[in-house]
């Protein structure tokens, strides 16, 4: 085997520059300014897309907290109505507030006529803006069908219709005990 320092002083001169300079070239070889330039073009494109997408997830997020919020709202309101809180009645815009919620919220009760006699509906309206100002108002509506209230039927019965019932039950189970002993 030859000795490193023989072969490259074998070589002539200019051969060895030529070579030496090819050799250099290629240790260079990193990235050029246009690399660069286009790189950070296309991280600064991926960065504004990703951003925009947060920002839409951020608005949505809020979004379906005051639909929730509204839904609430509602769903408490329709209680009040079923359990005689609030009369069975037609009302106007009226203000509420909610615990979670920064918005300003109002709702409106509507009886609706039922097809079927002795039904009426009721409707609750929630809204965050009765006057219609704003491009996208959140609105939710629940409508419930229920017997009518002025029938009395969700009252308790009078004392004397308990009491004759409960006599003659009372002797119509003794009747038929005392047939059935009767028939042996």
């Amino acid at each position: 085997m030859i000795p490193y320092e023989r072969v490259l002083f074998s070589y002539p001169q200019k051969r060895l520059r030529r070579s030496f300079g090819q050799f250099r070239a290629r240790l260079r070889s990193g990235l050029t300014l246009l690399e660069v330039i286009l790189s950070l073009t296309i991280l600064a494109v991926a960065v504004a897309i990703l951003s925009q997408t947060m920002f839409l997830a951020a608005e949505n997020g809020i979004r379906s907290k005051e639909i929730m919020a509204a839904q609430m709202l509602c769903e408490t309101a329709m209680s009040d109505v079923l359990t005689g809180v609030t009369p069975v009645q037609s009302t106007s815009w009226t203000s509420v507030t909610a615990k979670n919620s920064n918005m300003s919220w109002s709702y409106m009760i509507e009886t609706l006529q039922a097809e079927q006699p002795d039904m009426i509906g009721i409707q609750v309206t929630v809204t965050n803006d009765p006057d219609r100002t704003t491009p996208s108002p959140i609105d939710v509506r629940l409508v419930r069908w229920i017997i009518d209230p002025n029938l009395g039927l969700d009252s308790p019965a009078s004392q004397t219709q308990t009491g004759a019932a409960g006599t003659a039950g009372a002797t119509g189970g003794a009747t038929t005990s005392s047939a059935a002993g009767g028939g042996r």
